[in-house]
């Protein structure tokens, strides 16, 4: 086994001068007192310390500055909007705050029965105006802290709620809330990084830091080196920036007699390994069978952490089968809530990236740091030093010289540079961290992906739907300032760009009425008026000797291909623009719960809720009907579009692709010009293929694409392969699209929802159309 062995020094921390807080809080460290104090003089507070070290503490305390205001904690994922509520409750408690503190989720939300509320937009509004209408201990109104996720607070900001609650929840996003904490920033993308972006912007040229004196505190223990940038911009318009940095101050020497330090991490022995491919993953993990028996026996705990569900299922497949069966669960994503918190309670956890996310492991009460011991694989350094961090923490520990250790497989290439770099035995953290940083990052080996390109390039567009709304709720004598705005997050999302408000306006009233035409056309077409239809009609059909009346006349008669492709025009006309307004920029998938008996993806041998795309590639199973769900009368299954019973686990991932059998309406001719730009394609399904053969699949999972316009950008099958392999190294994915029309048929790479948006910021240069035809260029 090759490896580079290394020591890890104990990281100290710093204890605050002053603690104010003494009584309630006996130990305060340095940054969490420089957060409190920075957050009365900045609108915006960085908190960018490493993993356990107390950052969520940090920003909570900022909540002692706004105790008659409300507050609002925003989480990437319900697991932690989970874990923030209980940790919001615990503060409140110690510091005898009035706020009412409640978690809110989509699924809450349609739970909670309210009276004379029958909307999830009109239950959310009516419990961020009176958080105290679901409590009837609650009589008076008092300040709340409301933890939630993203998407709920980008539904609300950008006016996608149902349109008879869109106003009021925007306005409550907007003005309701004093003190705003982001937790785990370094989680989202580029896209998801413009909307909070454009939150503080418009905060900042609406007055909100001064007239309200709201302010935000952002935590991120691995910033990705693209935030400087928008940090510095945002400075330079007069937003007032605060970053609490480790940087700032190297404290990984020993604590001298004074007590001015303590110990946040114990010494670690890091073994750095070569990984080839991340599929050898789980190989790699037999390997260390008999040293992960002799920890368990020595009564250590530990982790097994690797971005790759399939590995981590392949390893407790291994698991089950030796002495370690029955003393090992796994925190993924399909295992359910309920089972996740017990999984911290066994002694080896196996886990994916869900943990990467502020998860911490708190099973039974010790004296030494939780974890002792962990194998982990990391492709990037962000996920490196997260899961590294998760190892050895002894933060307020009474015992803090038991070593750890940690076993870390990294990509071989990466693994060979610094094979000749490293040339101490013994680091600090901060020291390896600017090591690695200064010898992988220039050979763009270990860089996570960040395709700040979106933001440059289609951005501008998306926030143009909140500003349309606002610019029409505005007074005449103040519109105006609407487009101030749009200069404003211009000069932050792309200093550079030619693009201006009236033209982005204009196109996305386009967008708008073809919206409406399209719901209309779906639900109650005899609704639509005939000078409206006309004019598209010239648009699709309006060229040579051809009677638009007598057009018009075959759409009333129900001409179902006539109408078909119409909605075929329109849906790619609008292409661009129909996947921008989802925070997380996916593609509608379906709902697949899984009755999983032998346990293959959750110890609970239960109902999890599963990726259909993970589903179709690793297992084999069976769709159940309505008739056999009426069996499982112990364990009610979750609500989903499609059942099915997990049956095996392949030993090889199957390859899928997709197929698009083209309508009548539609030759080959015409979709080959759409490639190279946006495209919704309808009628799309799922082949599954191994070593060349073709899988059958089942019917529900195969056609889960073909109801729904899907979109996303089409690429020729030679177009150039230096940049299709790029792409995969940057993890934007394609996938193999075969058009089939009159025997004949087709390949091209299709890059479907966000992976679309990504490849045409970052590579849409590589494209030469002379012209389009699309309503965005």
């Amino acid at each position: 086994m090759r490896a580079i062995t290394l020591e890890l020094h104990p990281h100290y921390e710093r204890v605050a001068p002053d603690n104010p807080f003494k009584e309630k809080l006996p130990l305060l460290l340095q940054h969490q007192w420089e957060t409190y104090n920075a957050v009365r003089d900045n609108d915006l507070v960085f908190n960018l310390y490493p993993t356990g070290t107390g950052k969520t503490l940090a920003a909570l305390l900022g909540i002692l500055n706004f105790r008659e205001h409300n507050v609002l904690i925003i989480a990437p994922t319900n697991a932690l909007v989970w874990q923030h509520e209980r940790d919001a409750r615990d503060f409140v408690s110690r510091f005898q705050l009035s706020h009412l503190v409640r978690e809110i989720n989509a699924d809450i939300l349609k739970n909670l029965e309210l009276p004379g509320a029958r909307r999830k937009g009109e239950k959310l509004h009516q419990l961020i105006r009176n958080p105290a209408i679901i409590d009837r201990q609650v009589s008076e109104r008092r300040p709340q802290i409301l933890v939630t996720n993203p998407d709920l607070f980008y539904y609300a900001l950008f006016y996608l709620f149902n349109p008879k609650d869109r106003r009021n929840l925007a306005y409550d996003f907007l003005q309701h809330f004093n003190y705003i904490i982001v937790d785990e920033l370094h989680y989202y993308d580029a896209k998801q990084l413009a909307n909070f972006l454009y939150f503080i912007m418009i905060s900042h040229h609406f007055g909100y830091f001064t007239s309200q004196n709201r302010r935000m505190v952002i935590l991120t223990a691995t910033p990705d080196p693209f935030l400087q940038g928008y940090i510095e911009r945002l400075a330079n318009l007069g937003v007032r920036c605060r970053m609490i940095s480790p940087r700032d101050r190297l404290d990984e020497s020993p604590p001298e007699d004074d007590g001015g330090k303590v110990q946040s991490t114990a010494r670690l022995t890091l073994h750095l390994l070569p990984l080839e491919q991340r599929t050898e993953f789980h190989c790699k993990v037999r390997e260390h069978l008999p040293y992960l028996e002799g920890c368990l026996a020595k009564k250590q705990d530990g982790v097994i952490i690797t971005s790759s569900l399939r590995q981590i299922n392949q390893v407790a497949m291994f698991l089950k089968q030796t002495s370690l069966a029955g003393r090992f669960a796994r925190i993924t994503g399909p295992v359910p809530a309920a089972e996740r918190e017990k999984a911290a309670f066994y002694p080896l956890v196996l886990a994916t990236a869900t943990v990467d996310i502020g998860y911490n492991f708190q099973g039974h009460p010790k004296e030494r740091q939780n974890i002792d011991f962990g194998i982990l694989e990391s492709s990037t350094l962000d996920a490196f030093w997260q899961r590294l961090g998760r190892v050895g923490r002894v933060l307020g520990k009474p015992v803090q010289d038991y070593p750890s250790e940690a076993f870390v497989y990294i990509p071989a290439d990466a693994w060979n540079l610094l094979s000749g770099t490293l040339g101490e035995i013994a680091y600090t953290r901060q020291e390896l961290q600017d090591l690695m940083q200064e010898t992988l990052v220039p050979q763009r080996l270990m860089a996570r992906p960040f395709h700040g390109e979106y933001i440059s390039y289609f951005s501008l567009q998306e926030v143009m739907l909140p500003l349309q709304h606002i610019y029409r709720l505005l007074p005449d004598d103040i519109k105006e300032w609407t487009k101030k705005s749009f200069d404003l997050i211009k000069e932050v999302y792309s200093p550079r760009s030619r693009r201006n408000f009236w033209h982005l306006l204009a196109e996305l009233k386009q967008y708008a009425e073809i919206r409406d035409l399209l719901n209309l056309m779906e639900r109650n077409p005899a609704r639509i008026e005939r000078k409206c239809l006309l004019k598209v009609l010239a648009e699709r059909y309006g060229g040579g000797d051809i009677n638009l009346d007598d057009v018009y006349n075959l759409l009333q008669a129900g001409d179902e291909d006539l109408w078909q492709d119409l909605e075929f025009y329109l849906h790619n006309k609008i292409s661009p623009y129909t996947g921008m307004f989802s925070f997380r920029g996916n593609t509608e998938d379906k709902k697949v719960a899984a009755c999983d008996p032998a346990g293959l993806l959750s110890e609970g041998r239960g109902w999890v809720m599963v990726d259909p795309w993970h589903l179709l590639k690793n297992f084999s199973f069976n769709v159940l009907t309505r008739q056999e769900l009426t069996l499982f009368k112990d364990i009610m299954p979750p609500e989903a579009d499609i059942y099915v019973l997990i049956k095996t686990m392949y030993d090889q991932p199957l390859k899928l692709r997709l197929t698009y059998q083209l309508p009548s309406y539609l030759e080959m001719e015409e979709l080959d010009s759409r490639s190279g730009w946006f495209v919704s394609l309808r009628g799309l399904k799922v082949e599954a293929t191994l070593q060349g053969a073709i899988v059958p699949l089942p019917g529900p999972l195969r056609d889960m694409m073909q109801d729904s316009f899907i979109n996303g950008v089409l690429l020729q099958w030679d177009f150039n392969p230096a940049i299709i392999h790029r792409c995969f190294r940057e993890e934007i994915y394609p996938l193999e699209l075969t058009a089939v029309k009159d025997g004949t048929s087709k390949q091209y790479f299709f890059f479907p929802g966000l992976a679309g948006y990504n490849f045409w910021a970052r590579y849409g240069w590589s494209i030469r159309k002379e012209e389009h035809t699309w309503i965005i260029v």
